[in-house]
């Protein structure tokens, strides 16, 4: 996340939750145990939840097919654009797990909607035509 007060503290918080991701992974990530020993005892968040704009977007594309009876090619709604946008961008890179859509969140969400979205046939993710 930016942190408008202090932008290189900010990024340098979000490298060392990068690295501590890697580190749990047993991948080389930079960071030792005492590094994290040392942010443990101050406190530090390891992860922070993730905002949710995603459930914003998606509530309003769900609004707009119960509505219109589909989902827009290009909503009108500059915020829903951009993620209508980049949903498809994701379905249509397919290239790793990090770049994909949450699709057990999202398939919940589906369940209980009638948007026509369909899976892809190698990974679960929505598909959208750009």
């Amino acid at each position: 996340k930016a942190f408008p007060e202090n932008p290189a503290l900010g990024r340098w918080v979000s490298k060392q939750r990068q690295k501590y991701k890697h580190f749990l992974g047993g991948k080389l990530s930079g960071i030792i145990l005492e590094q994290i020993q040392l942010l443990n005892k101050i406190g530090f968040e390891w992860s922070v939840p993730s905002n949710n704009s995603w459930n914003i977007r998606y509530e309003e594309l769900v609004s707009y097919a119960k509505e219109f009876g589909d989902t827009p090619a290009f909503p009108e709604t500059p915020a829903l654009r951009r993620w209508v946008c980049t949903q498809r961008q994701k379905n249509k890179t397919c290239q790793s797990s990090a770049s994909l859509i949450d699709f057990e969140r999202s398939e919940e969400m589906l369940k209980n909607s009638q948007v026509g979205i369909t899976s892809c046939s190698k990974r679960k993710e929505f598909e959208f035509s750009c």
